[in-house]
């Protein structure tokens, strides 16, 4: 989730090419859905944390940075947002996933709950984050054992649950933003829902399931440090 400005003395037409080039990769491992899900994740959470704070503030991040206690809140509850984000991206996948998986579901839940806590392991810079990581990832696995029991939900349905917790993370006093919860959770359903096309058009579920079913760690994920 680097903040960098560097993309603004790029070429706009190289940089249109590389994205162009993403959308047309296909997600066929367990290695590949981790990327796109993450990369998918820090989007969302940017445009909604970001996005909030300009409208809130009426500051560029590069100013308001520059207070260590905002800062400070704001690593947090950016980490704390894409967590909460990574989680419902990796429910939406398991519902795309899950046909393909037949009586492996139980192992698919086990096997992408991995797939989550590596993804968290990379982003983990902070000890906040390290002690963290293993109890959103047993929440994951509760959550995708849950969702089988069940129709998948819709995308909508689904980030209402990472909308909420991306209002509670915000790095800006409650007082300041207890009218805005709810234009902060269409804000991430909105940005989430536009996604549904990239999901359908570039994660093959057979290839990225039979990848998750044979990894040498498809048991039960793990917990704690």
């Amino acid at each position: 989730m680097d903040i960098s400005l560097r993309c603004s003395t790029e070429s706009p037409r190289m940089l249109s090419k590389i994205f162009s080039a993403r959308r047309r990769t296909s997600v066929e491992t367990a290695a590949t859905l981790a990327v796109f899900l993450s990369e998918k994740a820090s989007l969302v959470t940017q445009k909604a944390v970001i996005g909030y704070c300009y409208v809130r503030t009426s500051l560029p991040l590069h100013e308001l940075m520059r207070d260590q206690p905002f800062a400070e809140a704001f690593e947090r509850g950016r980490w704390l947002a894409y967590t909460a984000v990574l989680e419902d991206m990796f429910v939406i996948a398991e519902g795309r996933l899950r046909p393909s998986a037949a009586d492996d579901s139980p192992r698919l839940a086990a096997a992408l709950a991995r797939c989550f806590d590596g993804a968290l392991a990379d982003t983990a810079g902070a000890a906040v984050r390290d002690e963290a990581r293993s109890a959103a990832t047993e929440v994951l696995h509760r959550r995708l054992s849950d969702a089988q029991a069940l129709t998948p939900r819709s995308i909508a349905d689904i980030t209402q649950v990472s909308g909420q917790r991306v209002y509670e993370a915000m790095p800006i006093h409650e007082r300041h933003r207890r009218l805005d919860r709810e234009s902060i959770i269409a804000g991430v359903r909105f940005v989430t829902v536009g996604l549904a096309g990239e999901f359908a058009r570039r994660i093959d579920a057979p290839r990225v399931v039979a990848d998750l079913l044979t990894s040498p760690t498809n048991g039960p994920p793990t917990t704690g440090s």
